[in-house]
């Protein structure tokens, strides 16, 4: 997302909103204690991790591609686009 922010300003609206309805649905859902705020900061640190290394790979094609198709799924879940 960060990354977004520097390159697309009016597509990094449209991932912030959907940030910021997954992070709503987690707090929802989620149990009381330190296990969410985990999860998120792992997430950042890989997605960090992953632009860092951007390199064409088959393994991380497919990868992004699985990403983005959950990314999707969560969307629907949330009434959103895909």
């Amino acid at each position: 997302m960060e990354h977004q922010f520097i390159t697309d300003g009016p597509a990094s609206d449209a991932t912030k909103a959907d940030r910021d309805r997954m992070v709503e649905l987690l707090e929802t859902v989620a149990l009381p204690g330190p296990q969410p705020m985990q999860w998120r900061l792992s997430a950042k640190f890989a997605q960090a991790e992953m632009l860092a290394r951007l390199r064409v790979d088959p393994t991380d094609h497919r990868l992004a591609q699985r990403a983005a198709s959950m990314i999707d799924d969560c969307r629907a879940l949330m009434g959103g686009q895909s």
